[in-house]
């Protein structure tokens, strides 16, 4: 009797620390699952701020790029302005050349319909003038 009894506890000591054992797994897998789950949890977080970050950066990037388009299109506005402005000063100094030499044409075609003699030298150094001037 005492030996069925020993080997029935045995039995039973045996079940129960399986039974320990299966809870144990139990319990590992429930602390593992929990672990990933936390880890999975930490880089979706992760990966919504690195998304936010790049789209932030990205935005800056835009913004960056149209106020140097901005700057280029102003400074283009400017550097024609000035070349607009440099060839009205030159043609309004042609135009008062152009002027001059009109008045002194007009002198000299004077004095010869009235008949005065001019020196040849200054006739031909003011047709040379023109010439350039015309050029």
């Amino acid at each position: 009797i005492v030996e069925r009894q020993g080997l029935l506890l045995k039995r039973v000591i045996h079940g129960l620390e399986e039974e320990r054992n299966a809870i144990i797994k139990r319990k590992d897998i429930i602390e593992y699952k929990k672990v990933k789950a936390e880890e999975a949890a930490a880089q979706h977080k992760q990966d919504i701020i690195e998304k936010h970050e790049a789209e932030k950066t990205k935005q800056l990037n835009e913004e960056k790029k149209k106020v140097e388009e901005e700057r280029q299109k102003r400074a283009k506005l400017e550097e024609e302005e000035k070349k607009r402005k440099k060839n009205a000063d030159q043609t309004q100094v042609v135009i008062k050349a152009l002027k001059q030499s009109q008045i002194k044409t007009a002198a000299i075609e004077k004095k010869l319909n009235r008949g005065e003699k001019m020196d040849t030298d200054a006739l031909m150094e003011h047709g040379k003038k023109l010439m350039i001037e015309r050029s």
